[in-house]
């Protein structure tokens, strides 16, 4: 996978996590070094499942501080980032992680580790679907 790639990928991810532009290019990044310093680079193979595992778990770690500003219903976020939002991390992550990149629940697993994903998955997607039902 060419550096180009992993970054638009990696980009989209973290979007997809946080729906917010400025706490996005803010994980990407904070992604990114926390690779380097854990030398998570050395091999192309499989770098998408650790810089997944590294973006979700520096998610949960700034969770209770800023991030909850990036839920705010905002007109200019598209609908489904908008009740993608209104997740709880840990559902958003495995949802987002399931349902758009197709990773299996092995991989997912290892990335929110000490869940039970396949039930983050199923509640995930009954609150996405009441988020989306619901909505005006």
């Amino acid at each position: 996978m060419s550096n180009e790639i992993f970054i638009r990928q990696l980009y989209t991810l973290c979007y997809r996590l946080t729906g917010d532009v400025q706490l996005t290019q803010d994980l990407c990044l904070r992604t990114v070094e926390k690779l380097q310093r854990d030398k998570l680079f050395s091999s192309a193979e499989g770098i998408f499942v650790r810089a997944a595992e590294a973006a979700v778990e520096l998610l949960l770690e700034q969770r209770c501080s800023n991030l909850s500003r990036a839920i705010a219903p905002d007109d200019s976020i598209p609908e489904i980032q908008q009740a993608l939002n209104g997740l709880p991390v840990k559902e958003r992550a495995v949802i987002v992680l399931k349902d758009i990149y197709r990773l299996t629940y092995p991989e997912i697993e290892r990335i929110v580790q000490g869940e039970e994903v396949s039930y983050l998955a199923h509640q995930g997607r009954q609150k996405l679907t009441r988020i989306i039902i619901d909505a005006p």
